[in-house]
């Protein structure tokens, strides 16, 4: 099962940390109403919500070249300057020996096509933060939906979730009353992202009938 057909077997949980990757943030941040539920499941699910600062440039830099991101850059900057994300900044290199340490990791583990293009330094400052965040001891959970940089977060023993498994969320948690709503929020996401699949092929085409929130028809 892919990532963005979703994983509904997961239980509810609870993190001390989620981190977050540029495509989920692109997908929810596009409109006022998907972001105030993005927010408000991820203030359910942990503690904490993290962003790269090399996530925060990603995003900032499509909102600017694509109409479709338009409000993302503007959206993420209003949250972490309200305290709701807190922004991680990258050391230096050669600076900070245990960041060092983590990012030769992603480099020497990552594809390789990923060292010569500056496409995925999103995913890669991602893994580096989480792998040092863990190592000393937090509990870290990262929201990724390329397929790639989910393979080298589990690698480096990051748990991850999706666009799909948090609309999951959405239902397990009572934010989204039926199936009519869940197709029209998910319809809203999917025009964001490219990457995403059709409603019918995800695993949210069953999400009432896995919490007995409401049957299938």
């Amino acid at each position: 099962m892919t990532a963005q057909e979703g994983h509904p077997e997961a239980p509810e949980a609870h993190s001390e940390l989620t981190i977050l990757d540029a495509g989920p943030v692109l997908n929810f941040m596009g409109r006022k109403e998907t972001a105030t539920l993005y927010m408000k499941t991820l203030a359910m699910m942990t503690d904490t919500v993290i962003v790269p600062d090399a996530v925060v440039d990603e995003v900032t830099n499509k909102s600017r070249r694509d109409p479709r991101f338009e409000l993302c850059g503007r959206k993420l900057g209003d949250i972490i300057k309200g305290g709701y994300i807190e922004e991680l900044t990258t050391p230096v290199q050669h600076k900070d020996e245990e960041y060092d340490f983590h990012w030769a990791w992603v480099t020497t583990n990552c594809p390789s096509g990923w060292l010569t293009s500056g496409k995925h330094r999103g995913e890669m400052v991602l893994v580096a933060h989480a792998r040092h965040l863990t190592a000393q001891g937090r509990d870290v959970v990262a929201m990724i939906d390329d397929g790639d940089a989910i393979a080298l977060a589990e690698r480096a023993g990051i748990p991850t979730f999706s666009t799909v498994d948090l609309f999951h969320e959405c239902v397990q948690r009572g934010l989204i009353p039926d199936m009519a709503d869940l197709k029209r929020l998910y319809g809203y996401v999917e025009k964001q992202d490219d990457g995403l699949v059709s409603f019918n092929r995800t695993t949210l085409k069953t999400a009432f009938t896995e919490t007995g929130n409401q049957r299938t028809y």
